[in-house]
């Protein structure tokens, strides 16, 4: 999950993109459609025993993210600096 991935979990208002005091995240490689297993986990769902209404008990596809580079760099130059100068100049 990517960090923008994450704030907006965080920021959002649905109950069902919050994990909850008691929360059971379930993941698996087997295809809930298929019944044929993956080689890494892919699918998940998530269950909160003492509220329902606060759970998505539906099998959701997850993939993985892949970076090169560029997409590395701009992703740190998205983020303000909290220490100004390069850092080899730090590492004196």
């Amino acid at each position: 999950m990517t960090q923008e991935q994450w704030r907006a979990l965080l920021l959002s208002g649905d109950p069902c993109d919050k994990i909850h005091n008691g929360q059971v995240l379930h993941y698996t490689r087997r295809d809930p459609a298929t019944g044929r297993y993956s080689d890494r986990l892919e699918w998940v769902r998530s269950a909160c025993p003492w509220d329902r209404a606060r759970s998505n008990e539906d099998w959701r596809h997850i993939e993985p993210p892949s970076f090169s580079n560029e997409d590395l760099l701009a992703s740190v130059a998205a983020v303000e600096r909290l220490v100004a100068g390069r850092i080899a100049d730090l590492q004196r």
